[in-house]
């Protein structure tokens, strides 16, 4: 919790005044006290939405595929985006979807399913992909090449006949978004 904020009242019929101040009461210079509430310390605020994006990589996939790799909140500010989601930061509770967990390992983000969404952390955060989500599709697809299998993320599935589709997540859609606004308790 953070600080305590007062609210008080100056009744003067059509000169009627608020203060607002950061104290237990506002019961002085003439204010009755009328609520107090304790502010949002900086460390309690989480982000309604987690932004993710496919950005260019310096690797190449061997496949005849351009490689991607997943970016998560800041660091696609400082990459070159190629593609731009936004997930819900948690699970609203009110209606089906997927939860997921993004993992930073080695660099490199990695995606997975999970049942629940832990707190975010500099090498983890959790987001919520609503069921009726209508934003484009993102796909972590491997392929086969000497000498190993490479892994890249594509826009509307993976292509070529040797990829395989490991997972995909739905973004939400400009309209998701505003849908999505009143289940997150806060004004966009």
């Amino acid at each position: 919790a953070g600080e305590a904020i007062c609210v008080g009242v100056l009744r003067a019929g059509p000169k009627t005044r608020w203060m607002m101040r950061r104290a237990q009461r506002c019961d002085d210079m003439g204010f009755e006290h009328a609520f107090g509430f304790r502010a949002m310390s900086e460390d309690q605020y989480a982000p309604p939405f987690v932004r993710a994006c496919l950005v260019a990589s310096s690797a190449t996939s061997g496949v005849g595929q351009d490689m991607l790799r997943l970016a998560i909140g800041e660091e696609c500010d400082r990459a070159r985006i190629v593609h731009e989601s936004w997930f819900l930061a948690r699970d609203p509770g009110k209606e089906l979807g997927r939860r997921y967990q993004a993992s930073l390992e080695s660099g490199v983000w990695t995606l997975r399913a999970t049942d629940a969404i832990r707190k975010a952390t500099g090498k983890s955060v959790g987001f919520f992909e609503p069921a009726s989500a209508s934003g484009s599709l993102v796909c972590s697809c491997s392929a086969s090449a000497a000498p190993g299998v490479v892994r890249t993320w594509a826009l509307d599935g993976c292509a070529g006949e040797t990829s395989t589709r490991e997972l995909c997540v739905r973004g939400l859609s400009a309209a998701d978004v505003v849908r999505w606004s009143n289940a997150i308790d806060e004004v966009i």
